[in-house]
C-alpha cells in the first residue's frame, strides 16, 4: 500500500494506531483541505460527514476546531457551502 510522501507508512507496526483522525489532526492543513472540499461539495446537494475513528471527546473537539477554521476560510473567500451540513463522530 502506497502512502503520501512524508506520511508514515501503514507498514510501520509501531504506528498502527496512527491513522484516521489522529493522522488528520497531525496534519491539519491536509485535513482542512479535505474538509473544504467536502464543504464546497455540500453546495451542490445533501452531504453528511462523519469523522474517521474518533476515540474521545478531545479528538472530536480538535476536529471541530479545524472544521470551523475551514468554514471560516470559505466564508472569507465567498465560496458557497451548506452552513447546516450534518457532521457526526
Amino acid at each position: 500500500m502506497e502512502t503520501i510522501p512524508g506520511l508514515i507508512s501503514s507498514r510501520d507496526e509501531p504506528f498502527l494506531g496512527f491513522r484516521a483522525i489522529r493522522l488528520c489532526l497531525e496534519h491539519p492543513e491536509m485535513f482542512k483541505e479535505q474538509l473544504r472540499a467536502i464543504l464546497r461539495a455540500s453546495a451542490f446537494g445533501k452531504v453528511r460527514m462523519m469523522y474517521p475513528m474518533i476515540s474521545g471527546a478531545e479528538e472530536l473537539a480538535r476536529a471541530n476546531v479545524v472544521l470551523a477554521e475551514a468554514r471560516e476560510e470559505l466564508r472569507r473567500r465567498g465560496e458557497r457551502f451548506d452552513e447546516k451540513m450534518e457532521v457526526a463522530a
